[in-house]
């Protein structure tokens, strides 16, 4: 119960409307020298600064303090007041100190992900171990075009672990190059799958031996223009779901009128 003193009756003496309202004027205590009145609705606890009632409520109309500001020691006000044109006041707008103007709606919505999945961006390194296989031997120079064709130089050098490390550098730039993404190395068993059905396509096995090494460019380049272009292809394709994943589709402009004459058709001749 919070109280006050007075000596002259309720709402007098020590009241303080800012704590609270006293209702009834009922007298808790009288003595000699006054009598005291309890306060019967609280707006603020007399012993400490908790607002039990707001001493102002919100109608629920928006002030004029609440999209305007006057700071007369701030630059933009001292060169607003310089204005002859009225544009002072609209330069007192909170809006136009609030955060950077310089931004566009087409820039905070490419910045903004509000898609599906939160932070898409952010990868992480894969958890699984990497992919092993249980061959013995590898021998793709030997099993390329076993049962196929003999045993050549051409088949020997295109397959390669030298040769099969310069295709996978190559690749990995021209992809990079053309889509500006940088891809990890990519799997031997489908790159080896490219490269036999390049060779038995398009390999001369007649070849001089002073011609192997351009035979073996020749091929090289047909394996990296196939596997560059699909590459390129499915990290573009990539890019496209993943941004689709991370924004909201953008919802499409009302329809505008453009004409200016508001025209109608001539019906004289029929009616």
């Amino acid at each position: 119960m919070s109280l006050y003193f007075s000596n002259a009756g309720p709402r007098k003496g020590a009241y303080d409307d800012t704590i609270g309202l006293d209702i009834d004027d009922e007298v808790v205590k009288s003595d000699g020298d006054g009598s005291y009145y309890d306060y019967d609705l609280l707006i603020k606890g007399v012993s400490g600064s908790g607002v039990i009632i707001p001493s102002d409520v919100d109608d629920g109309f928006p002030k004029r303090s609440d999209y305007t500001f006057l700071d007369t020691n701030s630059e933009m006000y001292k060169k607003a007041i310089q204005r002859d044109d009225g544009m002072a006041g609209r330069f007192q707008l909170k809006a136009f100190v609030a955060d950077n103007q310089s931004a566009t709606l087409d820039t905070m919505l490419e910045e903004k992900n509000n898609g599906l999945v939160k932070n898409i961006n952010i990868t992480r390194d894969n958890p699984l171990p990497p992919e092993t296989s249980l061959v013995i031997k590898k021998d793709n120079t030997e099993t390329s075009i076993k049962g196929i064709l003999e045993v050549n130089s051409i088949n020997d050098i295109f397959f390669s672990d030298m040769n099969t490390k310069v295709l996978q550098d190559t690749i990995r730039y021209k992809v990079n190059k053309n889509t500006g993404e940088v891809i990890a190395r990519q799997s031997d068993n489908e790159l080896y799958v490219i490269m036999r059905s390049i060779m038995l396509q398009f390999a001369n096995f007649r070849t001089d031996i002073s011609e192997i090494v351009n035979e073996v460019k020749r091929l090289n380049q047909k394996v990296i223009d196939y596997a560059v272009d699909n590459i390129s292809t499915n990290v573009q394709q990539h890019k496209g779901y993943v941004d689709k994943l991370s924004k909201l589709p953008v919802p499409l402009d009302l329809p505008v009128y453009h004409a200016k004459k508001n025209t109608t058709y001539d019906i004289s001749n029929i009616i």
